[in-house]
């Protein structure tokens, strides 16, 4: 079994599992415990893994850029529930806004938009290629402006979420802040990944981490909220429904 294969099935079962995970959470009769925006930053990251998954066992260019494309529905929105959800746990989503909602939503949109309409504008994409790394077939790509726009964007998103859970960390006592230190914890796996990545220093330059470790840390998000039996606070107040 070669390394190629052995990364496909790794990326298709870890993606099943973010499947059956993300569906536990919306068939849950309590819907409470599982607020609509951590619900949404699961579907994110299912989509992302899977259509990374299947990337994997794809070999043609036009089938890969196909599911990069469709990853990007993950990509681009992962971060804004991310935040979302950060501001929940530390009560402060009386603040989630249907305004703000629809504010923090219009750079995904666009960048969504952007790549499955690259090939008119090379805004995500600039250039990309099919190469091959110790067996494994990807996509080299050079990036288009835009692509830094969504990334800085993702970034600042990914950051203010992630103080909000480290104020969760002094503000909480018992439960509530080992769940906070357990959410900040993990959010850091995907931060690492993406940062390796993009910077060159990736091991396996065919190998995107950033989806793999994002499903890590969505195992830790439901064990800090699974294992505690709950979120902080028992009901969705201030929550919108959308």
């Amino acid at each position: 079994m070669n390394q190629e294969t052995i990364l496909a099935s790794a990326a298709i079962i870890i993606g099943f599992v973010m499947v059956f995970l993300t569906g536990f959470t919306w068939i849950q009769q309590d819907r409470t415990a599982w607020p609509w925006s951590f619900r949404a930053l699961l579907t994110s990251a299912t989509v992302w893994l899977m259509a990374y998954a299947f990337d994997f066992v794809s070999s043609s260019v036009s089938d890969k850029i196909l599911l990069a494309k469709i990853q990007y529905l993950g990509i681009s929105t992962l971060p804004v529930f991310w935040f979302f959800f950060s501001l929940y746990f530390v009560n402060q989503s009386q603040r989630l806004t249907r305004s703000l909602i629809f504010s923090a939503l219009i750079i995904p949109v666009i960048t969504t938009l952007l790549a499955s309409t690259n090939e008119a504008h090379r805004l995500i994409w600039a250039r990309t290629s099919l190469l091959t790394d110790n067996g494994i077939a990807y996509l080299s790509s050079e990036y288009g402006l835009w692509f830094w726009v969504h990334t800085a964007y993702s970034y600042v998103l990914l950051l203010a979420g992630t103080l909000f859970m480290m104020a969760g960390v002094f503000r909480y006592s018992g439960r509530a802040r080992w769940q906070a230190l357990i959410l900040t914890l993990a959010v850091a796996f995907p931060w690492i990944a993406n940062v390796i990545f993009l910077s060159g220093l990736n091991p396996v330059p065919a190998v995107d981490w950033t989806p793999f470790a994002g499903a890590l840390s969505c195992v830790g998000f439901m064990i800090a909220i699974f294992g505690f039996d709950s979120l902080p606070w028992t009901t969705p107040d201030g929550e919108v429904s959308v």
